[in-house]
């Protein structure tokens, strides 16, 4: 799979993930840690304590994620970040991805999400960074909008790396996106895999 595909897969997942929550009771992203993998079928046991089947399709992407050093952030990188809500337009993010150059604009816009109960995730690209004790602060604007962003120490800052079927092993943690069939499995569109020891913080 080309890199490019990769990154438009992931992007994929983070915008519809994003947009079905803002819209309807559809389910978000399934996140946890693989118990079995059976061909193309993998056991995800669930952050909530459930098991979720997983079907891996021919058009199912597999990403991985890799730590970046917060300070790689500038005045228009393109990042998407889930974060909560600190009043008046200020946010604190959980976590940021920081989208490869060729995908600026990809998802633009801000939606609830379900990383944490008022979370929301923002897609945006960043204007001016200011240092602060608390973490660096920054604008992220959006479809005429803008929100202030904080990053706490500590806080994951990552981006794509690649990955692909050998690395959905038992142990593993992922991210999931993809519709739920009658029969309760997950059909994946997209799965990021824990790799080199980082995990999906999405």
């Amino acid at each position: 799979m080309r890199l490019g595909t990769l990154f438009a897969g992931a992007a994929l997942a983070l915008v519809v993930g994003g947009a079905a929550l803002a819209q309807t009771a559809r389910p978000g992203p399934i996140r946890g840690t693989i118990s079995a993998v059976d061909g193309s079928t993998l056991i995800v046991k669930t952050r909530e304590g459930a098991t979720a089947k997983v079907e891996l399709g021919d058009k199912t992407a597999v990403s991985a994620v890799r730590n970046i050093d917060v300070g790689e952030i500038k005045a228009g990188s393109y990042i998407g970040t889930a974060a909560m809500p600190e009043g008046a337009g200020k946010l604190s993010a959980l976590e940021v991805l920081v989208f490869p150059p060729q995908m600026k604009g990809v998802g633009e816009g801000q939606n609830p999400y379900n990383l944490k109960p008022k979370s929301s995730m923002t897609n945006g690209t960043v204007g001016k960074v200011t240092a602060t004790g608390g973490g660096p602060e920054m604008t992220v604007s959006y479809k005429g909008q803008s929100a202030t962003l904080t990053i706490p120490p500590g806080t994951p800052v990552v981006t794509f790396a690649k990955a692909d079927r050998s690395d959905l092993k038992p142990g593993k943690a992922v991210f999931v996106f993809g519709p739920k069939g009658a029969d309760g499995a997950v059909a994946a569109r997209f799965v990021t895999v824990e790799k080199d020891g980082v995990k999906p913080p999405m």
